[in-house]
């Protein structure tokens, strides 16, 4: 029986030897693989943290759009108002201007009235 033991512990030795060296591959695959996981992780910070950079510059300049924007809604708005009352007054003016011929005619008998001149018929 002695030959087969040994044959035996040959190949259980074969395979404690196979194992071991796959669990040494396992082990340099497992740490290579955590390398490069914390590369991967480190570049993904990088990007990380350009792209926040990115955003934020993004943000403020539409934090000023939007100040700007109001800015010029409130211009628009005083501008509406303005031409509004603008318009008001040149149609009083256009009022005034087709009356002034009628007040220009009548001026001259107001005139005489008033200093007390009487017209001689």
């Amino acid at each position: 029986m002695k030959p087969r033991q040994n044959s035996r512990n040959g190949r259980l030795e074969e395979a404690i030897a196979l194992l071991v060296q796959t669990q040494a591959a396992f082990v340099q695959n497992q740490a290579a693989f955590q390398a490069q996981l914390s590369e991967t992780e480190r570049e993904n910070a990088k990007l990380f943290a350009r792209i926040m950079e990115r955003f934020n510059r993004i943000e403020s300049i539409l934090m000023d759009h939007g100040r700007i924007l109001e800015d010029h809604s409130r211009i628009l708005e005083d501008h509406s108002r303005i031409l509004e009352e603008h318009s008001r007054l040149l149609e009083e003016d256009r009022r005034i201007l087709v009356e002034l011929p009628e007040i220009l005619a009548k001026l001259p008998e107001a005139v005489r009235q008033k200093i007390g001149f009487k017209a001689h018929k």
